[in-house]
């Protein structure tokens, strides 16, 4: 609360920056399997870097890492695509095993 008195006053506007996190999760239902993790914050548009560690499962060969749970969309792998522009939220990137 401000009260304002008889001259003009200037009020400044004072910006904190939101930080985002990122997580990973092997997108999998049943098995414990090992994912990366990141400890950063990330503000709206930094780039975020994925990380190089790919979870191994039997039977499975890692295609890379979605941003969404069913598989769909750019799959982001360490060696074609491996950064990603943070948006405005949390952000999982999900395992694809192909």
């Amino acid at each position: 609360t401000y009260t304002m008195g008889s001259a003009n006053t200037t009020l400044t506007a004072v910006w904190v920056a939101v930080n985002y996190s990122v997580l990973y999760d092997d997108n999998v239902t049943g098995e414990t399997i090992s994912v990366p993790t990141d400890a950063g914050t990330y503000n709206i548009g930094q780039t975020v870097t994925i990380s190089g560690t790919e979870p191994t499962r039997t039977g499975y060969a890692f295609a890379g890492w979605t941003i969404d749970s069913g598989n769909s969309g750019t799959v982001y792998k360490t060696v074609t695509n491996a950064n990603y522009t943070e948006s405005s939220s949390n952000i999982t990137f999900y395992a694809n095993g192909a």
